[in-house]
């Protein structure tokens, strides 16, 4: 997970995520361990303070455009849920009208194919 999921997350200001950054370059450690210290202190500060969301309609889905974003909330215990920038979006499977699967691409490439009950 990167700073700036955890970031979202946890709800860290620029000034928390210096003063975190300092506190990992007085340990001095390879990227995992960056990662590792910033699972830690996320998991000490934020664990219950993870905000629920609340899943989009999927008339919200279909307003979504290039450049916004949209949180996927991973069915498999969050493990890779984030924050989208949609690059392209495109609904599938409109058979089940309401919970249809939405394909998102990033900027960068990366894409997502979700249930539409997976974004908020």
């Amino acid at each position: 997970m990167s700073m700036e999921n955890y970031a979202d997350r946890c709800g860290w200001n620029v000034e928390t995520q210096l003063e975190l950054a300092l506190r990992y370059i007085a340990n001095q450690g390879s990227d995992d361990a960056f990662d590792d210290f910033l699972q830690e202190i996320a998991d000490e500060e934020c664990a219950e303070e993870t905000p629920e969301r609340t899943p989009m309609s999927l008339a919200k889905i279909r307003g979504l455009q290039r450049g916004d974003s949209v949180y996927w909330n991973d069915p498999d215990e969050g493990t890779c849920s984030r924050i989208l920038v949609i690059g392209t979006i495109e609904i599938y499977d409109e058979e089940d009208a309401e919970n249809p699967v939405v394909m998102i691409t990033e900027p960068d490439g990366s894409y997502v194919e979700c249930f539409a009950s997976e974004l908020s």
